[in-house]
């Protein structure tokens, strides 16, 4: 991840496929000028998947075996509407609460053999950063509630669908 030079806030949502990287990403944020508020929320099987990262962000780590019955994902969404985004996008320079964001097409596709990758594409004056890397449903799922919902610039969005549930590789 190249976090934009001056970001003030930085937000990570993986699943346990995407651990590696955003750990990666974790060590990093020491090298920026400034040191951005950073949240980092991780979806694991179990809690014994939870693992010690660098203490550079606040992290949250979601497990499927606290809440039997509990979808792949689930705990992602609910933990990403938890957080009061609306307000603290805004106060970073969003798009203001009574403006509704118009979404391009891959914020709205449900085209699910289409890769999902989208790439952020700011600049160093970027205010706010969020980077998703889960199964591509979820990651879709998670874009659009920040873009359209809580009005994030999809600029300020990088997402990655991993894998798709119920299909091999192969």
């Amino acid at each position: 991840m190249e976090a934009p030079q001056d970001v003030r806030r930085i937000l990570i949502i993986a699943d346990e496929t995407a651990l590696p990287a955003a750990a990666g990403i974790l060590e990093t944020l020491d090298d920026l000028p400034l040191k951005p508020r950073v949240e980092a929320l991780f979806e694991v099987p179990r809690s014994d998947d939870v693992q010690l990262l660098p203490q550079a962000a606040k992290l949250h780590w979601l497990t499927r075996d606290a809440e039997p019955g509990c979808q792949h994902g689930e705990l992602l969404m609910r933990a990403v509407r938890d957080i009061d985004l609306h307000k603290e996008i805004q106060a970073l320079g969003g798009v203001p609460a009574n403006t509704t964001t118009s979404a391009t097409t891959n914020d709205e596709s449900d085209d699910e053999d289409g890769p999902l990758w989208e790439p952020a594409t700011l600049d160093d004056s970027a205010p706010f950063y969020a980077w998703i890397a889960a199964e591509t449903k979820v990651a879709m799922k998670l874009r659009r509630y920040l873009v359209n919902e809580c009005g994030l610039p999809k600029q300020y969005v990088t997402s990655m669908g991993y894998w798709r549930q119920g299909k091999s590789n192969g």
